[in-house]
């Protein structure tokens, strides 16, 4: 097996993999996340001797904390030891790190022995909430969300920003729907930038980390819960998870 950094002509391969993880639905459009992670020198892949790639890890180093945005291995490659060679080689072994990790029972055990911690879930939540709201529109570079690199990519990707009340989010429009995050929001705030991205576009798609005071008000407003992963950190308080929303790709 070799561990290597992407080149650009091993995105079809990722793509093929990654779609078979239900992954691009979120970006229907180029550039996506995946272009971003290539051009930062983030993107990894696992590749057979003699054969095709049967995993790929994502690194986000953006603002002083590493991210891991991504660990998919093949279905028919599982077993290998391919997640585990790919954070070897990947992921740093010391310094401030992050990831969500999925409900897969390899996940958890998997990143904890790389020296991340399990902390609070962390909630993808959908849904229309009524009632608009006032939000100003704000460059989204000015949202205090501590991914600079982040935000200049989606500023490039049809994203905009908002502004309610001393709450900022990044609104990126994707179909019938919104995908709000990063944000950096109180609760009151929060519900007023999530009424003003469901006025604008109906479906609202974010993730709230379950300290974060605005989670029931959101769920009383109309939102749901779809899906729920681990945060893991380095140690505590690296995110302020009471405050600040995640991007789910990028962190």
């Amino acid at each position: 097996m070799a561990i290597r950094q992407a080149v650009a002509d091993d995105l079809p391969s990722v793509r093929a993999l990654a779609g078979r993880y239900g992954l691009l639905g979120e970006w229907p459009a180029r550039p996506d996340w995946l272009d971003h992670l290539l051009a930062s020198g983030g993107l990894w892949i696992a590749r057979e001797d003699g054969g095709g790639i049967t995993g790929f890890c994502g690194i986000a180093d953006d603002g002083g904390v590493v991210h891991l945005t991504d660990l998919f291995v093949d279905p028919d490659a599982l077993g290998r030891g391919t997640g585990k060679a790919l954070l070897a080689a990947a992921f740093p072994a010391a310094g401030v790190r992050t990831t969500l990790a999925s409900a897969d029972p390899r996940a958890l055990p998997l990143n904890t022995r790389t020296g991340l911690r399990p902390h609070p879930p962390m909630l993808y939540q959908k849904g229309a909430v009524p009632g608009g709201g006032e939000a100003g529109r704000i460059a989204v570079e000015a949202v205090p969300a501590g991914r600079p690199a982040a935000l200049a990519f989606l500023a490039g990707t049809g994203a905009y920003a908002i502004r309610a009340g001393e709450g900022t989010a990044v609104l990126r429009p994707s179909g019938d729907s919104v995908l709000v995050g990063p944000a950096v929001a109180g609760a009151d705030d929060l519900l007023a930038l999530v009424r003003a991205a469901s006025a604008a576009h109906g479906v609202v798609k974010l993730t709230i980390g379950g300290p974060h005071p605005g989670l029931q008000a959101l769920l009383e407003a109309g939102m749901r819960i779809v899906d729920m992963d681990t945060y893991m950190a380095t140690a505590p308080g690296v995110v302020d998870l009471e405050r600040r929303l995640p991007h789910p790709d990028l962190g």
